[in-house]
């Protein structure tokens, strides 16, 4: 089976930036805007949330604005789980 090219393009206005993975043992963010990544979601004892991400994009980026994404998923996240328990 042949994919057709428009299949293959990835057009990030079409994406949103994040979603949401449930079902695994820990809950999964997947970011879709490059770099994209799948992160898994760590909750810390006192209520902070870290994010372990697996890049599928080589992320060029150094480690500042690694860990500025990482705050950025872990906000966006935080911010679901809050509306979703409304």
């Amino acid at each position: 089976m042949k994919i057709p090219k428009q299949n293959k393009e990835w057009n990030e206005d079409e994406w949103p930036k994040f979603i949401l993975a449930t079902q695994s043992p820990r809950p999964i963010v997947v970011h879709l805007h490059r770099p994209r990544f799948a992160g898994k979601v760590h909750h810390a004892e006192d209520g902070s949330i870290g994010i372990e991400p697996n890049f599928i994009d080589d992320p060029e980026l150094d480690a500042i604005d690694v860990a500025r994404l990482m705050r950025e998923t872990g906000d966006w996240y935080r911010e679901l789980t809050n509306f979703m328990q409304q």
